[in-house]
């Protein structure tokens, strides 16, 4: 049975898998269920394509016809997608809110202890004082966890705080349309090492004579694999001038000036809430 990643939405915490009843016959269905205990009795996937946000689901491929045997289920996981949001009151102060997608029980601290063990978030956290703090936050549920560190800056403070030192992520979702613009993109990544993550989409060719492909969230791409594929897309449409989009959401940078320097030069105002450290 194979169950890969189409996309995922970090909105919502819903992922989009595409699914396969490998040798389990011509007639092979998959079963799934949200405890091991799944069975033929279970609810059948009814397309290939199939769109969840459980946090952990067990998938069984069976053969109707029994002619091959049934296999151990799939334990499949979901991701956790831990967000803030940054408030400032009247008077300076600020409030801030943490939101995990599916769902989950965060807990956080503003130490750098193990947020694992730190307080249970049970609404919005008022920020003491006016200088920066950073809040460490974790999510769990069903055994599926995720970790992030949210910066937030001074009362006063225009745009995030970035240690230049230190490495650093960019989520936002890019665009670069076009060729030219998409192997400028390519250069500039690999000039800078950048690591690219979680929703690179690529695609060759224009209209039915096009060929798009969609990286997994848990894949690490660099430009000299993207570059790769383009070639043999413009290769089977046999098309070397093929026309190129390329879709990113989530850069990583080697350190904060690298970010700083991409930033720049595309003339873009990240939020607080885009950059990671």
């Amino acid at each position: 049975m194979l169950v890969a990643e189409r996309d995922y939405k970090e909105e919502t915490g819903t992922a989009v898998l595409e699914i396969f009843a490998k040798d389990a016959g011509p007639h092979g269905r998959v079963h799934y269920a949200a405890k091991p205990a799944v069975s033929a009795d279970s609810p059948a996937v009814q397309d290939t394509i199939f769109e969840t946000s459980e946090t952990v689901l067990w998938f069984l491929a069976i053969d109707p016809d029994a002619a091959h045997e049934t296999g151990e289920p799939l334990r499949w996981e979901n991701k956790l997608t831990l967000t803030h949001e940054r408030i400032t009151l009247p008077g300076g102060k600020r409030r801030v809110e943490l939101t995990v997608k599916p769902r989950g029980v965060i807990r956080w601290n503003t130490t750098g202890a193990n947020p694992k063990e730190g307080t249970i978030y049970s609404g919005p956290i008022e920020l003491p004082g006016d200088s920066e703090v950073t809040i460490y936050a974790y999510a769990g549920d069903s055994g599926v966890g995720a970790a992030r560190s949210f910066a937030i800056p001074r009362a006063d403070q225009v745009g995030p705080s970035i240690d230049k030192s230190r490495p650093a992520r960019l989520r936002r979702k890019l665009d670069f349309r076009g060729s030219t613009d998409a192997f400028v993109a390519l250069v500039e990544f690999d000039a800078l090492q950048v690591t690219l993550a979680n929703g690179v989409s690529l695609s060759v060719g224009e209209g039915s004579a096009a060929i798009t492909t969609r990286f997994g969230s848990d894949a690490a791409i660099r430009a000299a694999d993207l570059r790769r594929f383009i070639d043999a897309g413009r290769e089977a449409l046999q098309n070397p001038t093929a026309d190129v989009v390329l879709r990113v959401e989530d850069l990583r940078f080697q350190s904060g000036h690298d970010l700083e320097t991409f930033l720049e030069k595309h003339r873009l105002d990240a939020g607080s809430g885009e950059i990671e450290q």
